[in-house]
């Protein structure tokens, strides 16, 4: 009793100089307040006396007094913004009857059931009378089933309101859902899309969509703002987008979503043998015969091809007796050529740059009789080619080589010859892969690339020109 008696001693002495810049430390296990009544308050003054707030652990024991924020979310939702965010979504309903309406109770039930109320609390006035759960004339709520049970059972004409508010308590916030949309392949000419994003919140609104583009080439995003947006300008490759979505919180999140620019469909190809087995020369072997020889005719596989039987600025050609340019139907194109500016530079045998050293094997769709020969570049300057494009139409033109033996990189750079640096292309050495060429896309008109040995490295092949006229 005396250890009471002493603490409401110091605690009154404290309530005295609350006021007075000077600091007080009880040091006990706990500081009971008891009252009998309803009147026990602990009562704590300063400058804050009239801010709505709440007391809350700042950690290491110490406890602060912390303003109360308030913020609107939606319509029917408050934040109390704190150390943590608890979100009450508080969705009143009103229902009203006088006992006999049209489907509600009438005189004499006792009970009214509506699926509204699931979930809910429920307030419940007779004749302006507020109803409790406890007593003689009272209510019972199952908030499972929605059902109001009134006790007494309702009379004929009695008014009734019932009041129903869920109330559902998030501790933090939660980031958004975000989905991107499918993925898309489109088809040049087709240069554009449509990306269509959604995004949901559980726990908040969404306040701002940006789309961005992740990876690919160039292309403009029209609306980057806008839950969907058209991309325009787009080019053959693998295009990757973002959508990042941000809620009213300030919490984003993000979702990707990629979309596949196809080539124009070819309708022509035209396939360029580089050597076009001369037979006896500078090393075609006795199994490259005229009778399996590419001049004869088509292919193992059916396709005609342009082959180059001497590496003059004139190509010589020889194709199935003719001297023009076909497609591998056999059928002359029109308006295609190809002509360089001098000879690749590699001399074998009679001096000629042209080899035989590949392999006698097919690779992909290219049948021996191309993957065994190969022009033969020598590291002395660059070498021009210019390819002639068909009015009208565009062209795709890869080069692809080959050589039968390891040992130190055989590389080609290549170019444009409008464009200021050079990248380097495929190692021939041992190149049996039908994928490992160097490609150029959308070429028009008449184009000039140049070709040269990798710096460093000894010579470079060329097998096979592929080209696809769309």
């Amino acid at each position: 009793m005396k250890k009471l008696y002493s603490c409401l001693i110091l605690l009154l002495y404290i309530s005295r100089s609350a006021f007075a810049q000077t600091t007080y430390t009880i040091t006990a296990d706990s500081v009971y307040i008891k009252s009998t009544g309803d009147t026990a308050e602990l009562i704590l003054e300063n400058n804050s006396q009239n801010v709505q707030g709440y007391l809350y652990n700042k950690g290491a024991g110490r406890t602060a007094f912390k303003k109360v924020q308030l913020v609107n979310v939606g319509d029917s939702a408050v934040a109390i913004a704190g150390q943590d965010t608890i979100t009450l979504n508080i969705a009143p309903l009103d229902i009203q009857f006088t006992t006999g309406d049209t489907g509600f109770p009438k005189n004499g039930d006792s009970i009214y059931t509506n699926t509204a109320f699931i979930n809910k609390s429920v307030k419940v006035w007779r004749e302006h009378l507020l109803q409790y759960t406890v007593g003689g004339d009272r209510i019972s709520f199952n908030d499972s089933t929605g059902a109001i049970q009134f006790y007494p059972p309702l009379y004929s004409g009695e008014r009734v309101l019932v009041e129903a508010i869920r109330l559902n308590t998030n501790v933090s916030n939660t980031q958004p859902v975000v989905n991107a949309g499918s993925n898309q392949s489109i088809t040049l000419p087709t240069d554009s899309v449509t990306l269509t994003g959604s995004a949901t919140d559980t726990s908040g609104t969404i306040t701002s969509y940006s789309w961005t583009l992740l990876s690919g080439g160039s292309a403009t995003i029209e609306n980057p703002s806008s839950a969907t947006t058209t991309v325009t300008g787009l080019s053959q490759g693998v295009y990757t987008f973002q959508l990042t979505v941000t809620d009213n919180h300030g919490l984003q999140n993000s979702a990707n979503v990629t979309v596949t620019v196809n080539p124009v469909p070819f309708y022509d190809r035209v396939l360029v043998d580089l050597g076009g087995h001369n037979t006896g020369v500078n090393g075609d072997t006795a199994q490259m015969t005229p009778s399996n020889a590419n001049p004869s005719g088509a292919d193992i596989n059916g396709r005609h091809w342009n082959n180059v039987i001497s590496d003059s600025a004139a190509m010589t050609l020889t194709n199935d007796g003719s001297t023009t340019w076909v497609d591998t139907a056999g059928n002359t194109i029109s308006g295609f050529g190809i002509s360089i500016s001098e000879r690749p530079g590699g001399t074998y045998g009679s001096g000629q740059s042209f080899n035989y050293v590949g392999y006698w094997q097919e690779v992909g769709d290219y049948p021996p009789t191309a993957v065994e020969d190969n022009a033969f570049f020598y590291p002395s300057d660059i070498n021009i080619w210019t390819f002639t494009i068909p009015t009208g139409r565009t062209a795709s033109i890869t080069f692809w080589g080959t050589r039968n033996s390891g040992g130190s990189p055989r590389r080609l750079d290549f170019k444009l010859s409008s464009d200021t640096s050079f990248t380097t292309g495929y190692d021939a050495v041992s190149n049996l892969t039908y994928s490992n060429g160097y490609t150029f896309n959308n070429l028009t008109g008449t184009i000039d690339i140049d070709i040269r040995v990798h710096p460093g490295d000894s010579f470079g092949y060329i097998s096979v020109i592929d080209v696809k006229l769309h």
